[in-house]
C-alpha cells in the first residue's frame, strides 16, 4: 500500500472557514434551544443562564452550550438538561 500524505495547512485552516463555523454554530444553537426549552424553571435564572460561548482552539472554532447560573451544577446533576440537549 502507498503512503497517504495529508495537507496539514489545509486541515488547520478548515475549522476556521466561515461555512464550517456556520454549520458548527447552527448545531450548537439547536442544542441551546433544546436545553432552554427543557430547563426546569423555578425562578428562571437557570434557564436564562444557558448561553452559547465561542472558543477558538488551535485547529477550529468551537461553540459550547453552557449554564452560567450560580446553581447550574446542582440543577445539571439532578436533571442532565445540557447533556440531553446534545443527543
Amino acid at each position: 500500500m502507498g503512503r497517504v500524505e495529508l495537507n496539514d495547512s489545509f486541515f488547520n485552516r478548515l475549522g476556521f472557514l466561515p461555512g464550517v463555523e456556520s454549520v458548527t454554530r447552527e448545531a450548537a444553537t439547536r442544542a441551546l434551544q433544546r436545553a432552554r426549552s427543557a430547563a426546569p424553571v423555578r425562578t428562571g435564572e437557570y434557564q436564562r443562564g444557558i448561553v452559547l460561548e465561542r472558543h477558538d482552539t488551535a485547529h477550529r472554532v468551537v461553540y459550547r452550550v453552557v449554564a452560567t447560573a450560580r446553581h447550574s451544577m446542582v440543577v445539571e446533576s439532578r436533571t442532565g438538561t445540557l447533556a440531553r440537549s446534545v443527543r
